[in-house]
């Protein structure tokens, strides 16, 4: 499943792969429920939330993610809501109104209210985040430059800067 297709759709002929988007089952500081995997999402009593399917990249990913872990049933057993935006996610846990959900790496970084359980590669989605310039643009040259900075290396540490692994 793409969730990038600028470059199918002919909106662009080529892109720069920046940075990853790396899913993790975020969880209160503490761990209060001892999440260690993702199948610990399935155990009973567990406060699960999760982004919209269809809305959110982050609920894409985990449909997908779940499904192909033969999860998916018994996740939404333990699901008490799903949410429009990440952001809403990362606040359910800093609050600790849900034991878990899946959000991405870098919307744990810095955050003293949040810890990130990292997914084996084998079970995880790992997204990549382009830059591209769109063959519409009305001001290519600045569009091309914007592109070239945020691929350069000074444009990958601030991606860092912000918790991303950036592609090298």
């Amino acid at each position: 499943m793409a969730f990038w297709r600028p470059l199918e759709k002919g909106f662009t002929d080529s892109k720069q792969d920046i940075a990853y988007h790396i899913p993790v089952i975020g969880v209160p500081a503490g761990n209060p429920a001892g999440i260690e995997k993702l199948e610990d999402l399935t155990k009973e009593g567990v406060k699960v939330v999760l982004g919209d399917e269809e809305g959110t990249a982050i609920g894409k990913i985990g449909k997908k993610m779940f499904k192909g872990n033969g999860l998916s049933e018994k996740i939404e057993a333990n699901l008490i809501s799903r949410a429009a935006t990440v952001n809403e996610l990362v606040t359910y846990l800093a609050t600790q109104q849900a034991d878990a959900a899946l959000i991405f790496e870098d919307n744990a970084w810095g955050n003293d209210k949040l810890e990130a359980i990292e997914i084996p590669a084998g079970k995880n989605i790992i997204q990549t985040i382009p830059v591209s310039v769109l063959k519409f643009t009305e001001k290519e040259e600045l569009a091309r430059n914007f592109a070239d900075f945020v691929a350069s290396d000074e444009g990958k540490a601030i991606f860092r800067k912000h918790g991303f692994k950036t592609v090298e």
